[in-house]
């Protein structure tokens, strides 16, 4: 077999495996490939990589990628603190006048301390609008129009589940799209109108690259 026969089987090789970790594969030159290529898909997985997003969400605990979380009961956001207390919890706390040694007896957080939490109907994939109004743009709009308060709207005969939307298209962003027709997440959505407001010439493609990330506990891009 010829060197550029072995050449190309290599690089094939070096590819598919590539592949099994990065998306696209096309993007990243040959030295980042051979690197992807001896990187084990099994440890990628279960460190949490998204391949679609580029981000890292190690799960608590792991015995490498070890991310410390909040001692406070059902509470995951990290926490580097010597006391092992998240900021948010610490001002708990001090809200119900107490301290980290009195933990136990805090309540569990209502809502998670950073993200989105999913829409409170049944079956429904999208992403609340607000934790206070607990409900997907679509079904808010919905209850709206009904008149409905939540626990009346929640066992409405019309109303259904919906399938989760599209992500955002900025790179990186854990978030679900606006509304169908849209590519962003509200909070992009709003700062591309800022900054055209303040940049009339914007290239979206590279604002959409290098936008600031919306910040969920535990991830890493």
């Amino acid at each position: 077999m010829s060197t550029g026969a072995l050449a190309a089987g290599a690089l094939s090789t070096v590819t598919f495996a590539t592949s099994r970790v990065f998306v696209p594969t096309h993007e990243l030159d040959q030295p980042a490939a051979r690197l992807a290529a001896v990187i084990d898909p099994g440890f990628v997985a279960e460190v949490g990589w998204d391949p679609a997003s580029l981000t890292l969400f190690p799960p608590p605990g792991h015995r490498l990628l070890v991310r410390m979380v909040c001692r406070v009961k059902g509470c995951l956001t990290t926490a580097t603190s010597r006391g092992r207390v998240c900021l948010s919890c610490r001002r708990r706390l001090a809200e119900h006048g107490l301290g980290e040694e009195d933990i136990d007896r805090l309540p569990v957080p209502p809502t998670p301390a950073r993200g989105p939490g999913r829409c409170a109907v049944a079956g429904c994939a999208r992403e609340w609008i607000s934790s206070r109004k607990g409900l997907c743009r679509a079904h808010a709009d919905l209850r709206s129009r009904l008149r409905l308060g939540l626990a009346e709207f929640l066992i409405h005969g019309c109303v259904e589940g919906l399938p989760a939307l599209e992500p955002c298209e900025v790179v990186a962003c854990p978030r679900q799209r606006r509304n169908d027709d849209g590519v962003y997440c509200q909070a992009h959505q709003i700062r591309l109108r800022a900054a055209r407001d303040h940049d009339p010439s914007l290239d979206e493609g590279c604002w959409r690259r290098g936008c600031q990330k919306l910040c969920v506990s535990g991830q890493t891009w």
